[in-house]
């Protein structure tokens, strides 16, 4: 069995004018300013379509509609970190490079690179376990967390 594609997903058929379909599928956030996509995403949150047999990111569409041609080499950062934001001023035309190192996912990085967690305990060998998106977790703290718990629900009972 093949894995399933963002694009093998039910998807809208835009007719007609790209950029009044565009519009007509976002809704601006007065906090933010941001134009939010409000239909299809696919599966790591940018809203997605088809135009004429092409399928496009809309923040892609929305950059290349409005502000011109994506340069060669480049890629479109979203500025207020929001995937599903359209607005053409929230959107920057960046390398590689600079997208990654503006992006919040270096946390992990720097999360990968710490020795000890934040009571001093290692962070290495018998002491870690992995979490939830390969995340190491201090076991010594784990343990003391899951004691308080435990705790807490006796004395509640």
């Amino acid at each position: 069995m093949t894995k399933k594609r963002f694009f093998d997903k039910p998807r809208i058929r835009v007719l007609g004018d790209p950029e009044k379909r565009l519009r007509a599928r976002m809704k601006i956030d007065p906090k933010t300013k941001c134009w939010v996509w409000q239909n299809q995403v696919n599966s790591v949150g940018y809203g997605c379509l088809e135009i004429d047999g092409v399928f496009w990111t809309a923040h892609r569409l929305s950059y290349t509609l409005f502000i011109g041609r994506i340069p060669k080499g480049k890629e479109i950062d979203h500025l207020c970190r929001n995937r599903a934001c359209c607005n053409p001023r929230h959107l920057e035309a960046v390398t590689r490079q600079e997208n990654l190192a503006r992006s919040p996912i270096i946390i992990w990085e720097k999360r990968a690179a710490l020795t000890h967690c934040k009571y001093g305990h290692p962070l290495s060998g018998e002491n870690i376990r992995w979490g939830k998106g390969r995340e190491r977790v201090c076991r010594a703290c784990d343990n003391r967390r899951s004691e308080e718990y435990r705790k807490r629900k006796r004395n509640a009972a």
